[in-house]
């Protein structure tokens, strides 16, 4: 019975010793807070610019700074580079060299017009096109020779030989005569419209035209005559 109230003691002074324990106490820094002002670096490189420029220039002079001027907007007519100035006592410049003047002319191409119609000359080689029954037009070359009042044309249209013969009407500025192969004949007619160009028609009804000197065949090749 002593035994058991002694270790109850017991027990009961350590638990007590336990809780006198101490926990550590929060260490407060209560110093005093110094505040330090900064110098921004931009200042630092300024004070360092403005120092070497003094250092360089004589005394009294005061160090020029460098502008430009800005470049053209889009849309104008005149292309320009920036011009540098040098701002100083003396007023001397540096100026760069402008571009010259953009031009805003585009280069016109026109055709030459065919040669006016003096007096006609059937004489020579020309080129021409001959209207199938089928409406497309066979090139080939005419050659072309006048024998009093008669006028002879030969030509291969087709693998085949043609020879023109024509009389001159309307002050000979036209043709009209028959044509013919080793198997068919029929009749032609041409007006000379340029210089160097003639129009007309075969049979009353195909076109059939010329030209001395151009491969293309003319805008308008196929026209009948009158009567």
């Amino acid at each position: 019975m002593k035994k058991n109230i002694l270790l109850f003691l017991g027990l009961i002074i350590i638990l007590a010793g336990c809780g006198k324990q101490k926990q550590p106490e929060l260490q407060r820094f209560e110093g005093e807070t110094v505040a330090t002002l900064q110098t921004p670096a931009i200042s630092i490189i300024d004070e360092s610019l403005t120092s070497t420029a003094e250092a360089l220039l004589g005394p009294g002079e005061t160090p020029g700074f460098l502008t430009s001027e800005p470049t053209r907007a889009p849309g104008d007519d005149v292309g320009t580079t920036p011009t540098i100035t040098q701002a100083s006592p003396d007023q001397n410049q540096i100026t760069t060299t402008e571009a010259y003047p953009l031009s805003s002319t585009t280069p016109q191409f026109t055709e030459t017009p065919p040669t006016p119609l003096g007096d006609p000359v059937w004489v020579g080689t020309w080129n021409i096109w001959y209207q199938n029954s089928t409406g497309t037009y066979t090139a080939s070359t005419m050659s072309v020779q006048i024998s009093g009042d008669q006028l002879t044309g030969t030509s291969t249209l087709n693998n085949m030989d043609f020879t023109f013969t024509g009389e001159f009407t309307n002050q000979g500025k036209e043709i009209e005569g028959k044509w013919k192969t080793s198997q068919n004949v029929g009749n032609f007619w041409w007006q000379m419209i340029y210089a160097n160009t003639f129009v007309g028609s075969r049979d009353d009804r195909f076109g059939f035209c010329g030209d001395r000197m151009s491969t293309n065949r003319p805008d308008t090749c196929r026209k009948l005559p009158s009567n």
